[in-house]
């Protein structure tokens, strides 16, 4: 199973400085900056490079264990509510709907050789390309 971090306000998608420097800590940052303002951003060095929560995936295992074990209310901005999402990576390809800041997971169905051969006919293959919105002609 793969996790993915969302948001779930209308706001966007934004870490609180607690939680950016967390994330950046337990990576092995170092230099943590804040520049303080109306949206504070964390910077830090991390393997010679700047980074900071901009530079991090939404599957980063570091930010997600953070995330879980910190919770939402730490991690999150005052304009968000970030949250993970879990879902079968060998089945789906995650996609991330959005409007207005706020989001939900779109799983795209993958078309797999476990999935071709476990049909049993034609038809069922045929199915299958069409719930993938794989595009079949007859």
């Amino acid at each position: 199973m793969a996790k993915i971090i969302l948001n779930g306000c209308f706001g966007g998608y934004h870490w609180s400085p607690e939680g950016i420097i967390e994330v950046l800590k337990r990576k092995g940052a170092t230099n943590i900056t804040v520049d303080d303002g109306f949206a504070p951003e964390v910077h830090g060095i991390l393997n010679g490079e700047k980074v900071d929560i901009y530079n991090l995936d939404r599957k980063d295992p570091v930010a997600i264990q953070v995330l879980e074990e910190k919770g939402s209310k730490f991690c999150s901005s005052d304009f968000s509510n970030l949250y993970v999402e879990e879902y079968d990576e060998n089945d789906f390809i995650a996609d991330i709907d959005e409007y207005d800041g706020n989001e939900s997971l779109k799983l795209i169905p993958c078309i797999t050789e476990k999935r071709i051969r476990a049909c049993r006919n034609i038809d069922e293959v045929v199915e299958l390309l069409r719930r993938t919105r794989v595009f079949v002609h007859e």
